[in-house]
């Protein structure tokens, strides 16, 4: 149940180097989980991964969503609803998630929804007292579609 993961070490394992069937092949994660113990409080600052430059570019083709920047906690609802509002339990990032993929997969790339979805984080959630925004990672070397055969 509380078992932990290196993320990088994981990544590493589906990397061109160590699994080359998987080259040029995309490798999508969302990570729903708090990345520190940091509260509410998000500021406008964020530091980006370094990211490995060798001369054979193992790192392609890697995109890791994740639910929450770098340090902070991430909110799952309980079902405690405010007047007015509906009741949305669970993974606020999951739910966001779903809802914008389900309605625009079929016509943006992976960036241009998980921007939708930061937003949608960013909206939904502006009356509650804790916030949180996802963060993600893009080592593709194209975009990505899940539906690209709809794409021009």
């Amino acid at each position: 149940e509380h078992c932990l993961l290196n993320l990088s070490q994981f990544v590493d394992e589906l990397d061109a180097k160590n699994c080359p069937a998987l080259m040029d092949k995309p490798k999508i994660f969302f990570v729903q989980a708090c990345r520190g113990r940091k509260g509410e409080d998000h500021g406008a600052q964020e530091t980006a991964a370094a990211i490995r430059y060798t001369t054979i570019p193992t790192d392609a083709d890697i995109f890791i969503a994740y639910s929450t920047t770098q340090g902070r906690e991430s909110y799952v609802n309980n079902g405690n609803k405010k007047k007015g509002e509906e009741e949305k339990k669970g993974s606020r990032f999951i739910r966001a998630v779903v809802e914008i993929f389900q309605e625009h997969a079929d016509s943006k790339d992976i960036n241009e929804l998980m921007t939708m979805v930061n937003a949608h984080l960013k909206e939904e959630y502006k009356t509650w007292s804790k916030k949180q925004i996802g963060a993600f990672t893009n080592q593709l070397t194209k975009k990505f579609y899940f539906f690209p055969t709809a794409q021009p």
